[in-house]
């Protein structure tokens, strides 16, 4: 799960908090109020940090406490901004959402644009968790407007984030060009912790498009960054991400140790959240492998830290992927029970995305038990999802999977134009996902017979009745009209 929290922090916690802890006792000493509250704070941003949330939670609270006491509204606010990034974080996206909202109206009123500005940023951030795509940038938009307004530029972080909500709604392009655009600069003026960072997210972007020498190139150039920086926090993130370029070469065993690496490190600066992460990857390679045992166990270990520092969209993100070992073993109830489970921690937090992602996996169960009615429904309303958020290798992926379904009950044509139109979305975003829909094209057309002739005027057909009304008359004279 990405930090809100900049970055770009001093890596070395343990000297900080060993600091911080000897001036708590000196101000405790000197009874100053506001230099315990000072420090309470600050470790509550280092907790934060490291994805220790409950611990910063409490810690903030201790400061918020002395304030109010104090009558300091400035720094009331200052904490209540801290607490919903802790919301956030912990998955609770409408209690974070509420807060801002109020603080929005707050500043609204006291004339503080730069303060709205940042809670604009905010809130753009809680969509994009949400996975609403369009929203978050709308948001984004009126930040960087205010900004502009009152001369200030809008940070490196800020500008990362934007790129990061224009990557995962499948807009690579625009999502290059503001990382290029900012790589240029970081590197006119020598920014290379800044620099290291764009290049991690612009690798990401290369491994989203399956090009994999130029991520893992991108990757290893980051690293070296925050090597010499000494920034262990990035060194184990493009230690992972380097890992995961390795999943999609299938390397898998130079992917387990590149995951190792990164998890010895999150365990080192007890970065719980992110060390939760790896256990799950890790966990993944064991059930490509085929070692749901060894999957499990490495999965229930992150499950176990995300309940712990109470990550509700994470904690769901585990569940699901228990949900298909046990569909790897044909244990179809039991795997509907833990998607479920998942599917109303999403609907909770308002993750749509999620929602639509285990729905979609819900009605792919219906669909092995030949329950055909009920997949229908669960793919078209995860469908209805990843269109409204523009989730747009989701839509495929469902649109593919429709297809799927309309040729095992016998309406081969009518579900080969749904696959087709499903790879067709993927080459046009460049997802490394195509390699996998493609074959379905090429066996369902090789089943009817087609030439190349037939497929290349079945394509134009398609792209005409998306542009009409994005694939539904395609589903319905698949399936059957409603």
């Amino acid at each position: 799960m990405n930090n809100t929290i900049d970055d770009e922090h001093d890596p070395d916690h343990q000297d900080m908090q060993k600091e911080l802890q000897k001036a708590l006792r000196k101000f405790r000493l000197e009874g100053d109020k506001m230099g315990i509250a000072m420090v309470w704070y600050g470790l509550a941003s280092i907790d934060t940090v490291l994805g220790e949330y409950e611990p910063a939670r409490r810690k903030y609270e201790k400061a918020m406490r002395i304030y109010r006491q104090a009558g300091d509204k400035a720094h009331q606010m200052t904490i209540r901004i801290a607490l919903a990034t802790v919301d956030l974080e912990e998955g609770e996206y409408e209690k974070a959402r509420a807060t801002y909202v109020d603080l929005l109206e707050t500043y609204r009123l006291s004339g503080e644009r730069d303060n709205e500005a940042i809670i604009w940023y905010a809130l753009a951030q809680i969509d994009a968790h949400q996975g609403r795509h369009d929203m978050a940038w709308e948001k984004f938009q009126k930040s960087m407007a205010i900004k502009e307004e009152i001369d200030e530029e809008m940070s490196i972080t800020a500008w990362h984030a934007l790129a990061r909500v224009k990557l995962k709604s499948g807009e690579y392009k625009p999502a290059r060009e503001i990382l290029q655009k900012m790589l240029e600069i970081e590197v006119a003026i020598g920014d290379d912790a800044n620099r290291a960072s764009t290049l991690h997210i612009l690798a990401q972007v290369d491994l989203r498009q399956g090009a994999y020498d130029v991520a893992a190139d991108r990757f290893q150039e980051a690293l070296e960054f925050e090597h010499d920086i000494g920034n262990k926090d990035g060194e184990a993130a493009n230690w992972y991400h380097l890992a995961k370029v390795d999943l999609g070469r299938q390397e898998y065993e130079t992917a387990r140790e590149k995951f190792q690496n990164a998890l010895e490190i999150r365990q080192e600066i007890g970065n719980k959240a992110s060390e939760a992460a790896t256990w799950h990857q890790l966990a993944t390679i064991d059930q490509d492998q085929g070692e749901y045992v060894a999957a499990e166990e490495k999965l229930r270990k992150a499950l176990a830290i995300r309940q712990v520092v109470g990550d509700r969209a994470d904690e769901a993100e585990t569940l699901h992927n228990l949900a298909t070992i046990d569909l790897n073993r044909g244990e179809y109830e039991e795997a509907r029970n833990k998607f479920e489970t998942a599917l109303e921690i999403m609907q909770q937090i308002g993750d749509k995305a999620g929602e639509a992602v285990t729905l979609h996996n819900l009605a792919s169960i219906d669909l092995r038990k030949g329950e055909y009615e009920a997949a229908r429904n669960k793919f078209e309303k995860a469908l209805e999802m990843r269109q409204q958020i523009d989730d747009r290798a989701g839509e495929a992926a469902t649109l593919a999977q429709i297809g799927i379904m309309a040729a095992k009950k016998g309406h081969a044509e009518d579900g080969l134009r749904l696959v087709t139109l499903g790879a067709m979305i993927l080459k046009e975003i460049g997802d490394a996902d195509l390699v996998q829909v493609e074959p379905w094209v090429d066996d369902l057309a090789s089943d009817l017979g087609y030439s190349q002739e037939h497929i290349e005027a079945m394509y134009e057909e398609v792209a005409e009745s998306y542009q009409q009304d994005k694939g539904w008359g395609l589903v319905e004279a698949a399936l059957g009209a409603r």
